[in-house]
């Protein structure tokens, strides 16, 4: 089954602005039985794997960019650093 996972906050940009960030994370349920015995908590551990994807990827860059042409450049790191962490803690999630 489809759900998301949705995140919202202030975050620090590599050149010390803060920003308000919004993200809806989309995820597929690809292994159930990973996601129901992996974690106590699935569905929070995968809400601290986007919140550490974007506060990576949100760090490292300068808050023009992130406004501006580096957004979808932003987009994609942040996604593939979230997915990293979700296999990582084998949330069975894609």
């Amino acid at each position: 089954s489809d759900a998301r996972q949705n995140q919202s906050g202030q975050f620090l940009t590599g050149d010390q602005n803060l920003i308000h960030v919004q993200a809806t994370l989309h995820y597929r349920v690809a292994d159930p039985v990973r996601f129901a015995l992996g974690q106590q908590s699935p569905e929070q551990a995968l809400r601290l794997a986007l919140e550490a994807g974007l506060t990576e990827t949100i760090s490292s860059l300068g808050v023009d960019g992130l406004l501006t042409s580096g957004r979808s450049d932003a987009q994609r790191r942040a996604l593939e650093r979230s997915a990293e962490l979700a296999e990582r803690y084998g949330l069975g999630v894609a």
